[in-house]
């Protein structure tokens, strides 16, 4: 298996480019004549995906070759702009066994190649030729995230090409228009030349974007005194400037200094991560924090008993950073202590000062040996999860999972598969992560299968890591390399996988797995009549039952396999994996029940009556309730927190009541209304709500984003509930005739709007 065991190998390597190991080799080439724009053909409007995991082999431009070790694919990032809308990047081997750049386009159900554009200007040609998506340093164990989609329309992929002369330059391809383009971004001034006794070197490995008019990039360049210095290239508008990180900390050489790593909350708030050499020839990580319009370099702090200089020690690298906040960054890699041991590294800024301390391990894990953390994603300020690989005894290397959790990192064996041989011949390693939200994650990797090398995915969903092997395309060599190196999810229920594998040809081809969920929703009718948009499934209803009491809302299990629906008096019909926990039919009530909220593992839920009386089943804990306490409007409609610790209660004035650990972001319940609230959805984070009223205004608090409202239209009938989709940046309100109403990137799927009902619409369920 590829890279187990970080800095295994001897000597250590020291630097920046060193320290990064290069996944494939070979070189790869642009076909002449393509011209500097290229257009991919769009595939036709698809229907919605089915849900579940589906795998597809990598398309490939024309001229991919096909002697073995050829295409020799390799994926090195993905970004998703919205839902099944994802670009994955990395490049192939022509027939001349030349480098080429891949562009992979997602159109709902199908993928779409092109070859990666090259400037015009000083590209090179025949024999020189090669092209990047971050760099071919970029290995296993140091993940460049070279294209960054912060919409479906808007993409930039950053790396690098060689010039005419053969060396390599860095490179910017840009998605806008439909069309990809690409150019040289500019260079510092000191920027070796093909003419100058020394020679040009720049590559990018990571870029982010805030929006369309705003990313930035990092990696490195060197200079006419042959000395490899970090850079920070900037969008602004449509213009792309440059910024030589010449200021070093204390004790820099000043000659090798590289960023690999960048997030950005906002525009004006970011930090990159790499790492320089010392004066003692001793690698150090390097974080970089953009704040007040101005970049500040720092050294790395590290954890615990570090390696000190002059004795061939000390060794630190910061490889990946990611920033949820604009006063919260972690950073990821690795660092020695003086005992020689190899140590997983976490960087923590807080908005003033950074604190390093040594990443948290199994219990498994063995004393001193190697283990590092290499990517990480945050799926809100305070949950963060970073993956890599740690060793045991025996000694295995085994996959890593890092998860901040309440302020605390816990270490966890990544799960694996059943089909894993003994327990002393195991391994399996983590390469990229992505967190849709702070309670959803999914990271890939590889592990030794009884059938051998086998991409690995674990997910994160309901508090639990799961394993799967990824599924592969049909006729993939077993005995050959087999692995899942990017992901990027959109939200919890869309998701992309791009990796490696071996065919039964001994061809390197890539794959392209996408994860789909519920993605849609469910309206429900007083009757129970239930109504599906447009891949959730259908599971059953009391259409055609009689009920003792009407439907007032419904539930939907996380994996959007079931749903729950409950009546007035607390009576529960439940169906798919939806189980049955209780319920307050037959039951004396002092008021009438008014909605329901299910836990995030589906193992419970709770229901809530006008008065504000909470009722909780299966692992629902009870945190409080407003029952038996004097009410100015009743209560309408409950939301739970992601993580099922708490819930809030909104009344009909808009007054919010707030219990376990859902805090309060603020309420209506001072203002005048127009209408009265009718219902709320929670953002995915559980760090801000939307309440909505009869009328369709929309009242947004925390991190709980406005995107519109029916406020100001005329409805045919009032609106009677709401649902957030699943990445939190839209809804949808629906009215008692079935009527949906669509905002954000919560797309229209149809509606009831248009059918003779034969009861009103109560509430919606979201996937």
């Amino acid at each position: 298996m590829r890279a187990r065991h970080l800095g295994q190998a001897t000597p250590r390597p020291k630097g920046t480019i060193r320290v990064l190991m290069a996944p494939l080799s070979g070189v790869v080439v642009l076909l002449a004549g393509l011209g500097f724009l290229l257009t991919p053909s769009a595939p036709a409007a698809a229907a919605p995906p089915a849900q579940g995991w589906t795998t597809t082999e990598a398309p490939l431009p024309t001229d991919a070759g096909s002697t073995s070790p050829q295409p020799n694919v390799y994926t090195s990032g993905s970004s998703c702009g919205a839902a099944n809308a994802c670009v994955t990047v990395g490049w192939y081997e022509d027939t001349a066994g030349h480098d080429w750049g891949l562009i992979e386009q997602q159109n709902q159900t199908s993928w779409t190649d092109t070859e990666a554009p090259q400037p015009s200007s000083n590209s090179g040609h025949g024999t020189e030729q090669g092209f990047w998506f971050g760099s071919p340093e970029c290995g296993f164990l140091a993940p460049c995230r070279p294209v960054s989609c912060p919409t479906s329309s808007f993409c930039v992929a950053v790396g690098s090409y060689n010039d005419t002369d053969g060396f390599q330059e860095p490179v910017v391809d840009t998605l806008s228009g439909g069309m990809w383009t690409s150019q040289e971004p500019p260079l510092p001034s000191d920027t070796a030349t093909d003419a100058t006794p020394t020679h040009p070197r720049g590559e990018l490995y990571s870029v982010t974007c805030v929006s369309a008019t705003s990313c930035v990039a990092v990696g490195s360049y060197v200079n006419t005194s042959n000395a490899t210095v970090a850079m920070i290239d900037t969008l602004s508008g449509t213009t792309w400037s440059t910024s030589p990180v010449t200021t070093l900390p204390t004790g820099a050489n000043g000659t090798d200094a590289t960023l690999t790593g960048i997030s950005c909350a906002t525009a004006t708030s970011c930090a990159a991560a790499g790492n320089y050499e010392d004066t003692d020839s001793s690698s150090n990580g390097l974080l970089v924090v953009l704040a007040n319009g101005s970049w500040t370099t720092y050294r790395a702090p590290e954890g615990p008993n570090p390696g000190t200089d002059g004795d061939g020690h000390q060794f630190a690298s910061a490889i990946q950073v990611a920033c949820p906040s604009q006063t919260i960054c972690i950073g990821v890699g690795v660092y020695v202590t003086a005992s020689d041991s190899e140590l997983p590294l976490i960087d923590t800024w807080n908005g003033t000062t950074w604190t390093g301390q040594a990443g948290a391990l199994p219990m498994n894990a063995a004393s001193g040996a190697a283990s590092n953390l290499v990517a990480i994603s945050c799926g809100s300020p305070t949950s963060c999860t970073a993956v890599g690989q740690y060793t045991t005894p025996t000694p295995r290397g085994l996959g890593l999972i890092d998860t901040l959790s309440g302020g605390t990192w816990t270490g966890t064996e990544a799960p694996q598969p059943a089909n894993v041989p003994a327990s002393a011949s195991q391994e399996s390693v983590l390469y990229e992560v992505s967190c849709a939200t702070s309670a959803s994650c999914v990271t890939v990797g590889e592990y030794s299968s009884t059938v051998g090398e086998t991409p690995l995915v674990d997910t994160l969903s309901a508090g639990t890591w799961s394993g799967l092997a990824a599924p592969v395309p049909n006729g993939f060599n077993p005995a050959g390399n087999t692995y899942a190196r990017t992901v990027a999810c959109y939200s919890p229920v869309a998701c992309v996988v791009g990796g490696s594998y071996t065919d039964t040809n001994n061809l390197g081809q890539g794959f392209l797995d996408t994860y789909t969920g519920a993605q849609g929703y469910w309206i429900d009718a007083s009757d129970g009549g239930i109504f599906t948009y447009p891949n959730n499934l259908f599971f059953g209803s009391t259409g055609s039952l009689r009920l003792n009491q009407p439907m007032v809302g419904m539930a939907a299990s996380l994996d959007g396999q079931g749903y729950w629906l409950v009546a007035s008096d607390g009576g529960i019909f439940n169906y798919g994996d939806a189980n049955f926990y209780g319920s307050r039919g037959g039951q004396p009530l002092n008021k009438p029940i008014v909605g329901m909220a299910s836990t995030p593992d589906g193992g419970g839920y709770w229901l809530v009556a006008s008065d504000g009386g909470i009722f909780s089943y299966g692992d629902a804990g009870f945190f409080g309730s407003r029952g038996g306490q004097p009410l100015n409007k009743p209560i309408v409609g409950m939301a739970s927190t992601p993580d099922g610790g708490g819930y809030w209660l909104v009344a009909s004035d808009g007054g919010i009541f707030n219990y376990g650990d859902a805090h309060f972001y603020g309420s209506t319940g001072s203002l005048v209304l127009n209408r009265p609230v009718v219902g709320m959805a929670a953002s995915p984070s559980g760090l801000g709500y939307w309440l909505v009223a009869s009328d369709g205004g929309i009242f947004n608090y925390g991190d709980a984003n406005f995107y519109g409202s029916t406020g100001s239209l005329v409805l045919n009938k009032p609106v009677v509930g709401m649902a957030a989709s699943p990445s939190g940046k839209g809804y949808w309100l629906v009215a008692s005739d079935g009527g949906i109403f669509n905002y954000g990137d919560a797309p229209f799927q149809g509606s009831a709007g248009s059918l003779h009902l034969n009861a009103p619409v109560v509430g919606m369920a979201g996937g």
